[in-house]
């Protein structure tokens, strides 16, 4: 399907090549059903991240990212014993 994409002030119009209209934003950024998006900024970072105790922020509003972003499971061990179960994390 060949879409044609339209700007008029504050919104945006895709149609399609007949002219039926598929999609109107009032934003710059229209997603298709084909997982492709138009507009934005690519975002360029890191797609894994390892848990940590702190608080991490990835600057990804306002961005179009290609892959899901990731956290790492942080390590953690169970032993039972005669009291109930020692949880050790980390290591």
């Amino acid at each position: 399907m060949a879409i044609e994409i339209r700007h008029s002030g504050e919104t945006v119009t895709v149609a399609s090549r007949n002219g039926t209209v598929v999609a109107r934003s009032p934003s710059y950024k229209v997603s298709l059903k084909t997982g492709i998006v138009i507009g934005g900024i690519p975002y360029t970072g890191e797609y894994e991240a390892k848990a940590l105790f702190s608080e991490q922020v990835f600057p990804t509003a306002t961005k179009t990212m290609r892959d899901d972003f990731t956290v790492k499971a942080i390590n953690y061990t169970e032993a039972p014993n005669e009291y109930g179960t020692t949880l050790t994390i980390g290591g």
